[in-house]
């Protein structure tokens, strides 16, 4: 019971926040609706993309969080060839991915009676790229500055990390999504 207890307290704020975080991505997609509605490949990418990006959010978090607790990483971090594989590896993995899902929303919506049109493929690839990279980015400095700041106290990161890294993966999808889609359509 004490464990359950421990992991409780630390995480239940840590859940709060991010909550409230995610409300806030979703009006920024709101701001942007009427574009998104009417652009189909744009629908089909918005779910598809923000989980992708939660989900790189949780495996930098935990890959992190192993590797402290495993003494591959401490605040030499950039030193870690362990960590630049990991991040290596995830970068490479988000890039083919967002292109992936960007052409397959293309393909979907084509069947779905949407018009072909090479411009807004390269558009939408590049809001998939440009959102994941910047995002990747972001999530990278959150589990290294908050996981090591987070160890120090001997507390477990994962229960910090995981949360706030999704969090931030559904704000700030959102959010750059909607900034782009304002700005290329």
């Amino acid at each position: 019971m004490k464990v359950y207890n421990k992991i409780l307290k630390e995480s239940l704020k840590i859940v709060i926040i991010a909550s409230i975080l995610g409300s806030i991505g979703g009006i920024a997609a709101a701001s942007v609706y009427e574009k998104i509605v009417l652009i189909l490949p744009l629908l089909i990418l918005l779910p598809a993309l923000t989980n992708m990006i939660g989900s790189f959010g949780s495996i930098i978090s935990s890959h992190f969080t192993t590797e402290l607790f495993t003494g591959k990483v401490d605040e030499n971090w950039q030193e870690s060839k362990a960590f630049s594989k990991l991040y290596r590896n995830i970068a490479v993995i988000a890039v083919l991915i967002s292109i992936y899902v960007a052409v397959a929303a293309n393909i979907i919506s084509y069947f779905y009676g949407f018009s072909f049109d090479v411009i807004l493929l390269i558009k939408i690839i590049f809001i998939a790229l440009l959102a994941v990279s910047l995002l990747l980015v972001l999530m990278l400095f959150v589990s290294v500055f908050g996981g090591l700041m987070i160890f120090k106290r001997n507390e477990d990161p994962n229960n910090f990390l995981i949360p706030i890294n999704t969090a931030l993966g559904d704000l700030g999808g959102l959010v750059i999504f909607a900034i782009l889609v304002s700005i290329l359509f």
